[in-house]
């Protein structure tokens, strides 16, 4: 791994957090709904250790999906239709790359920002970074146009159906406001993009670019079964599970796909229920968590692999050559929620919120989200902890929706700059791009959205 920059920002970080639990004593929601302060409860060598245990039971499914799309692109790339894929759209946008980009920009912003969807989206990121890099954008601009925007979607999500079901509030007031947040960033970041960017014709041999590079780069058919290859099957099948995707992890709050589930599902031969017993409890569309989309991988994987006629071997041969690239991806995004555990379990964070956020100062609530949005590695952990303790210590002149609307738009600005940020980790990671040099790049439109942000919560604050 050669992005030890950021292993060190990380290292640090992490040091800096357990520094903080022997420094800062701990406040929790006690029994009667009150937020207690207690003492300092600094993290031992017993309690470091401890917590590797509690990474593999609790915080695991990100790194088993990562490793999974590193699998599922391997296969792609086994059967040569990946390569014919990408040289096609390269060759079709030829003259037009920034179409590509825009393209690629807003979809990322918008997937998150209507979907909800967050970190299952990354199975398209290797896909469109190819294609990125393919026309000659840097690497910078490749991570903008893709985990940037998708934090930046994130932001601006139009639902905010987690912050309303942690704060426990009906409706979508700031509905608009929203919508207006999400066109204004998706429009600068569009134009920073564009702005910050030119397309490079690569000077290195096709041999170079390969042994320098560990993402998943496009090959040729690497198969015994020599045939014509076409890209439009894998195409075809990509969308489909992509569909599937967001059928099963979007919330639809329908009766439809209910329905629909159970007749699938109780379809039998005889007293045999043929579904129910090959798949198991595998969940309705709009109710699906990691294991169904496990399934779904790695049976796109094989079903690629067959249509393409790679033999059994050559597809677990395609799995295991893709899983490798991410095998230090996955590792460090499980390593990252050390961070979320030390955090809750010291409840120095806590004390934080009550110093800063309890007097219900709309600037103090948007300074606290963004101080903790880097502790909190998962957004819904931003939700449950941080938002659930701001809105505990204010009382009940709380403004809920208004909080839980701060702690979106925070969260997501934050994370595109914090070194904690698993997108971004992860997308570091796969292009080996250094950390401090993508601050540099990104500062600025950071900074812009924030201050969009803002405006956009003082215009929710006076409404």
């Amino acid at each position: 791994m050669k992005n030890e920059k950021l292993l060190k920002v990380l290292g640090l970080s992490l040091l800096f957090v357990i520094a903080l639990t022997w420094l800062i004593p701990g406040s929790s929601i006690g029994m009667e709904n009150i937020l207690e302060r207690g003492k300092v409860e600094p993290m031992g060598l017993m309690e470091i250790f401890g917590s590797f245990e509690i990474l593999m039971v609790y915080f695991f499914q990100n790194s088993i999906f990562i490793l999974l799309v590193g699998a599922l692109y391997g296969v792609m790339n086994k059967t040569g239709a990946y390569k014919n894929l990408v040289d096609s759209v390269t060759s079709l946008v030829k003259g037009n790359e920034n179409i590509l980009l825009m393209i690629t920009t807003a979809l990322f912003i918008l997937l998150p920002g209507i979907t909800n969807l967050y970190f299952p989206l990354f199975v398209l990121i290797p896909l469109f970074i190819s294609l990125l890099l393919g026309v000659g954008y840097s690497k910078k601009t490749s991570l903008l146009a893709t985990v940037g925007a998708l934090l930046i979607g994130m932001s601006c999500n139009l639902s905010s159906e987690l912050f309303r079901q942690i704060s426990q509030t009906e409706g979508n007031v700031y509905f608009w406001i929203k919508v207006g947040y999400l066109v204004v960033a998706m429009v600068i970041t569009v134009l920073f993009a564009l702005k910050t960017s030119k397309v490079v014709k690569s000077t290195k041999k096709k041999s170079e670019e390969k042994k320098e590079e560990t993402i998943i780069v496009p090959e040729k058919r690497n198969a015994e079964n020599k045939i014509k290859v076409n890209k439009v099957p894998l195409l075809i099948v990509f969308t489909l599970m992509f569909a599937l995707i967001i059928l099963g992890l979007v919330s639809w709050n329908t009766s439809i796909f209910i329905d629909f589930h159970r007749n699938v599902m109780e379809a039998s031969i005889g007293e045999f229920t043929i579904l129910a017993n090959i798949f198991g409890p595998f969940g309705a569309f709009g109710t699906w968590s990691y294991n169904e989309l496990y399934v779904l991988l790695i049976i796109t994987s094989i079903v690629i692999g067959l249509i393409y006629r790679l033999n059994l071997k050559e597809i677990v041969e395609g799995m295991i050559e893709g899983g490798r690239k991410f095998v230090s991806i996955a590792i460090i995004i499980l390593l990252l929620n050390l961070f979320i555990i030390f955090t809750i379990n010291s409840g120095f964070f806590g004390t934080i919120i009550d110093w800063i956020a309890s007097s219900g100062n709309t600037a103090l609530i948007s300074l606290t989200t963004i101080i903790g949005a880097p502790l909190m590695i998962d957004q819904v952990y931003a939700a449950q902890y941080n938002m659930s303790i701001i809105i505990q210590v204010i009382g009940d002149s709380a403004n809920v929706d208004l909080i839980a609307f701060i702690t979106q738009i925070t969260y997501g600005i934050t994370m595109l700059v914090a070194p904690t940020s698993a997108a971004l980790v992860a997308g570091l990671l796969y292009l080996e791009e250094n950390y401090i040099d993508w601050v540099k790049h990104i500062w600025r439109l950071a900074l812009i959205l924030l201050l969009g942000g803002f405006i956009a919560i003082t215009i929710a604050s006076l409404i």
